[in-house]
């Protein structure tokens, strides 16, 4: 399984979350997420990948599961809070 932040919450039923080892962008559907829970900014998700139903070529995020929450993020040596 692959894991994932949080980045962008449509407000519609989407949402776009950041990879963490690959750091690419991932498309999440309300369907594809695990309890039709809604998802914030910052929710540490688990998900696999499957090919795109719309965008050929593309993949999207499934059996997404949340692991999680960002509270802080490391940048030098400053501490910055979300």
């Amino acid at each position: 399984m692959n894991t994932a932040t949080v980045v962008f919450n449509s407000g519609k039923g989407y949402w776009f979350a950041d990879a963490d080892t690959t750091h690419d962008r991932i498309y999440i559907h309300q369907k594809d997420v695990v309890r039709k829970r809604f998802l914030k900014v910052d929710d540490r998700i688990q998900y696999d990948l499957a090919p795109s139903l719309t965008q050929p070529g593309e993949e999207r995020a499934v059996h997404v599961k949340v692991i999680g929450h960002v509270i802080a993020i490391q940048r030098g040596e400053n501490m910055v809070r979300p």
